[in-house]
């Protein structure tokens, strides 16, 4: 009889066993999702960290905004009388700042300016998406400064 005393408390044992098993299992799946759940939070913060700190500020330079560089090319063959080469954006308060490499013109003699081969020019974009566009040849460094018009 005692050998079956002693199967009993193996039962007994066995069985406490297995609850504890369980309960550790429910506290460890929610041990795990307050872990994902802070480390996703950590990630987006970074994220949005990232995103703030390497937003485009004044004067730095940027991609062209749609629409933008047809305006330009159209202003400068239209008005300026000049052939676009290539063209570098930068943001500014209320506008976009755009350096223009255009072709000089030596056969057209007496205008100093059509030797001048950078153009700067102011854009503007009103509510309706159309674009504004002012252009100045750079004849100095001072006035290659982005910005400043």
């Amino acid at each position: 009889m005692p050998l079956l005393d002693i199967e009993d408390d193996d039962d007994v044992v066995e069985k406490n066993r297995l609850f504890e098993t369980h309960q550790k299992t429910k506290r460890s799946l929610g041990s795990y999702l307050k872990m994902i759940l802070i480390v996703s939070v950590g990630v987006a913060i970074a994220g949005g960290a990232f995103m703030y700190f390497t937003m485009p500020g004044v004067g730095d330079a940027v991609l062209r905004p749609a629409g933008l560089e047809q305006e330009l090319r159209h202003h400068m063959s239209d008005v300026e009388k000049r052939d676009a080469t290539d063209m570098a954006y930068y943001l500014c308060d209320q506008f976009h700042w755009v350096r223009v490499g255009v072709e000089t013109r030596p056969d057209i003699p007496g205008k100093p300016h059509n030797m001048v081969d950078k153009y700067r020019a102011k854009a503007t974009q009103a509510t309706d998406g159309k674009w504004t566009v002012a252009a100045l040849p750079i004849l100095s460094a001072e006035e290659n400064i982005p910005c400043r018009f």
